[in-house]
């Protein structure tokens, strides 16, 4: 995304997970609703932030899931619309 040069980017229900490393999971749908299952990661939220902070600022940050819902140290979920900076000439 970045390398496009998009002038906003909206990041939203992104997964989190507290801790120091994203961590891939492995999601798997029952057969009533289809047999499949597909990778799911769970990012680290500043790392995430980093590849974006030299070119991008951050406008508004918001909470992507019911807080209460959420067990302590279990995955959680946020948005994020950025915008990117000027160049200089």
């Amino acid at each position: 995304m970045i390398g496009k040069g998009f002038r906003h980017i909206l990041l939203d229900r992104t997964a989190f997970v507290p801790g120091h490393r994203d961590r891939l999971t492995v999601q798997h749908n029952p057969s009533s609703v289809q047999s499949a299952s597909y990778p799911a990661w769970f990012f680290n939220e500043d790392r995430l932030l980093k590849h974006f902070a030299t070119d991008y600022d951050m406008v508004a940050s918001f909470d992507g899931a019911d807080k209460v819902l959420l067990a302590a140290g279990s995955p959680y979920y946020r948005g994020y619309f950025l915008a990117r900076r000027p160049r200089e000439s």
